[in-house]
């Protein structure tokens, strides 16, 4: 009898505050996060789990594919970002992480002393001769 009193009263504890939801961001296509992973966006998971990345992390990674490609940084998928996403291009990264050794150990390893430089094209149009 105790048992069914205690069961009854959780029952109606979680219909009357129920979990908290995420209604922040909804969770971009599987092909979204696989172009950020590739380029560099988002960190690599050896499982290719969509579920261990935060939301926070979703939307910085957003808002930095919409600086690269020069549009408003919303941190948002709009249709100019996933057309974005959608354009032929080489297999460079955009962004260079760690090395795999630094992120790897928490040792003190002498960093690499020099500078990539710009890293972007100063024009959009490409032209050939």
């Amino acid at each position: 009898m105790y048992t069914a009193i205690c069961g009854f009263t959780l029952f109606c504890l979680g219909i009357c505050f129920p979990a908290p939801s995420r209604h922040g961001i909804e969770i971009p296509p599987p092909e979204v996060l696989r172009f950020m992973r590739r380029f560099g966006y988002l960190d690599q998971n050896p499982d290719d789990s969509e579920a261990l990345y935060h939301e926070t992390a979703i939307v910085e990674a957003i808002k930095n594919v919409q600086k690269f490609g020069a549009l408003n940084q919303t941190g948002k998928l709009d249709q100019t970002t996933l057309d974005l996403f959608k354009k032929p291009r080489c297999g460079v990264r955009d962004i260079e992480g760690q090395s795999y050794y630094l992120r790897q150990s928490n040792a003190t390893i002498r960093k690499k002393r020099f500078v990539f430089g710009a890293g972007t094209w100063t024009k959009r149009r490409i032209r050939y001769l």
